[in-house]
């Protein structure tokens, strides 16, 4: 799964009450070579809202990262997946909503359209939120492809605006995924050390040193961050034994006692019914044995834990395909060590 230091999401919908209304555009945006990705699904008729939840969910699912949104959008997103009765693939991603990112900036979380003059963000779209119920109305009696093209420009515009904050709002910061380089990984007996570069903040120049822990039910597993100037290291203990990868449709799954572990009925369906269940959400698992290290709310996949509703999940060293993924790693670290000491 490709890892992205952040994952901006937006969406258009015909009214405000996810009940009552539709989503009409959906889409995502990442950083790729310093150029912003994006990809977005539009809603041709009402009646393939569900199609449509489906495409975006399985967007969300392939990228890892931070989800940066509004709290509106995301809101809104997660109350149409209960509704569909489907899975949520924002759960258990760390979400970085744009009003706190405002209010970091010194603004209202209400002055969105006020600090992007203040940065110099220029929209290219002429409609607001107001227009979009008469705007789809008016392309589903048509079909007046410009309409659809406008609303998708209205997405694109927010998905960049996304962007155009957060860098402004966390420039000063040295603990964001876009400052962090990773220089090398190793895992040796037990401890993950990770070393990285910082870009040239003023924060980083003074000095920084965190600790925390991470509570499991077996122990408590400590994690440490220093870095000085340009250089830093990210150190965590690992959770040494077994842990379980769930799966999420557990209905598909059967359940074998003897071993401890779930298979799929396509599977199952030769083992005799007698050594054999039906998975539930707590059974419809398979046991894995070796070092895991805290996700931090990173996106790495697969992710494992102790049981299916656990808060905290860990990850393999050897599932990491990309650097990204760690830099949103040790960022989710520093800003859990820095809350705490707030408390």
């Amino acid at each position: 799964m490709p890892a992205y230091s952040n994952i901006y999401f937006a969406i258009t919908t015909t009214g405000s009450d996810p009940r009552m209304s539709h989503m009409i555009t959906a889409g995502l945006a990442y950083e790729e070579n310093e150029k912003l990705i994006f990809r977005q699904e539009t809603l041709e008729k009402p009646a393939d809202e569900l199609a449509l939840l489906k495409r975006l969910a399985d967007m969300l699912r392939n990228t890892g990262g931070n989800i940066i949104s509004t709290t509106s959008d995301i809101q809104y997103i997660k109350s149409k997946y209960s509704f569909y009765r489907l899975s949520d693939p924002l759960l258990g991603r760390k979400t970085v909503y744009l009003e706190d990112m405002l209010k970091t900036a010194g603004c209202s979380g209400n002055d969105r359209y006020a600090y992007e003059s203040r940065i110099g963000f220029e929209r290219n779209s002429i409609l607001n939120g107001s227009l979009f119920p008469g705007e789809y109305t008016e392309y589903l009696l048509t079909g007046r492809k410009d309409i659809i093209d406008e609303l998708i420009t209205h997405n694109t515009d927010d998905l960049k605006s996304l962007a155009a904050v957060f860098r402004s709002a966390s420039a000063s910061d040295p603990f964001t995924p876009e400052n962090i380089i990773i220089n090398s990984v190793i895992a040796n007996d037990g401890l993950l050390t990770i070393r990285f570069s910082l870009a040239d903040t003023p924060a980083a120049k003074e000095g920084i040193e965190l600790q925390g822990t991470v509570r499991t039910p077996e122990d408590a597993l400590r994690y440490s961050l220093c870095a000085c100037f340009n250089t830093g290291e990210f150190k965590c203990e690992a959770l040494r034994g077994e842990l379980r990868f769930y799966f999420e449709n557990y209905k598909d799954y059967y359940y074998l006692p003897m071993e401890g572990r779930a298979v799929h009925k396509s599977v199952g369906q030769f083992v005799d019914p007698a050594y054999r269940k039906r998975a539930r959400k707590e059974t419809a698992f398979e046991p894995y044995q070796g070092d895991f290290y805290p996700a931090f709310s990173s996106g790495i996949k697969p992710c494992f834990k102790n049981a299916p509703d656990d808060a905290i999940s860990f990850f393999r060293l050897s599932d990491v395909q990309d650097n990204a993924a760690l830099s949103v790693l040790i960022a989710n670290a520093a800003e859990k060590c820095k809350n705490r000491d707030k408390k």
